[in-house]
This record gives structure tokens, C-alpha cells and sequence, in this order.
């Protein structure tokens, strides 16, 4: 066999074990945000199940049509402050998660680098004296890849911080943070 076959072979088998790795790292993430996010459906609803009996009680002990229109205005605005924290919950969770995707995401891509880099210069110090011009233009190749997938990694994350951003200040408007 052919020295470079021999390298192409490892690095192959390397990258399979990376990408397995990854997807490993991406699968428990995944299941810890399901985690927090069972974990947030459950304290609503024990809440929501809470409120609803206070309220029916209140409800049921009220002797007029003003105090039933009384008891109801003064759970409006708890219950508003409680879906927004609710959705601030949601938004954390899932800039929380994707933050860590693209960590992950960053990582692996760094390593394939890494690899595939030593791959070409080991291939270069072997390749015949005419490939020059190809090492070269597969290195630019890489380093314009590389450079992409940067861009694109800093691009999700600030759509993301936007996006939060924007979903904070929502929530803001419609209930300010009490201090």
C-alpha cells in the first residue's frame, strides 16, 4: 500500500470516531434541555393547577357580580407576569442549548482542521515535485472553508443573542422587571 493511503485511512477512521463523539455530546445535550424544559412545563402546570383552585375557591365564595369581576381583574396580571417568566424560561433554554451546539459544533470543526491540515502537509512533504500548485490550492480550499464555517458559526450566534434580545424586550414592554 501507498503511505498516504495509509493516512487517509486513519484520519478517516479518526474523523468517524470525532463525528460519533459529537453526535454523543449532542445527544445528551439535547436530552438535559428536554430535562430542564419537562422540568419548566412541570412547575407551570403544578402552579397553573394551584391558581386555579385559589381562583375557583375565591369564585365560589364571592356574593356579588362585582366582587366575581374584582377577584378576576386581580389575577390578570399575575397570570401575564407568569407566562412572560414562563417564556423567558423557554428563551433561556434554548439559547442556553444552542450556545452549547455551537460550542461543540466549533470544537469538532477545529480538530477536522486540525487533521485534515497535517493530513496535506504530510501529503505535500510526499507528493511528487509537479503538486505543488495542488497542495496549495487545496490549503486555500481549506482555509476559505474554514473561514465560512466561522461566519456561519458567528452568524447563528448572534442571530440567537438577537433574537433573545428581542424576546426580552417584548416581554419588557409588556410587564417591566420589578426590582
Amino acid at each position: 500500500m501507498f503511505p498516504i493511503h495509509d493516512q487517509i485511512s486513519v484520519v478517516t477512521r479518526s474523523n468517524i470516531e470525532s463525528q460519533l463523539a459529537l453526535f454523543s455530546s449532542l445527544s445528551i445535550k439535547a436530552l438535559e434541555s428536554v430535562e430542564k424544559l419537562m422540568s419548566l412545563n412541570i412547575i407551570a402546570v403544578k402552579s397553573g393547577l394551584e391558581e386555579t383552585t385559589q381562583a375557583v375557591s375565591q369564585l365560589c365564595a364571592s356574593t356579588g357580580p362585582q366582587e366575581i369581576f374584582a377577584v378576576s381583574a386581580a389575577r390578570a396580571q399575575p397570570s401575564i407576569e407568569k407566562a412572560l417568566a414562563y417564556g423567558r424560561g423557554l428563551s433561556s433554554i434554548a439559547s442556553g442549548t444552542q450556545a452549547e451546539f455551537v460550542q461543540a459544533a466549533e470544537a469538532q470543526m477545529q480538530a477536522a482542521n486540525f487533521k485534515v491540515s497535517n493530513l496535506v502537509d504530510d501529503a505535500a512533504k510526499s507528493a511528487p515535485s509537479g503538486s505543488v500548485n495542488v497542495i496549495e490550492m487545496m490549503q486555500v480550499a481549506m482555509q476559505n472553508a474554514t473561514k465560512g464555517l466561522n461566519q456561519m458559526s458567528r452568524t447563528s450566534t448572534q442571530a440567537a443573542q438577537v433574537m433573545e434580545a428581542n424576546l426580552h424586550a417584548v416581554m419588557d414592554q409588556i410587564v417591566p422587571h420589578k426590582k
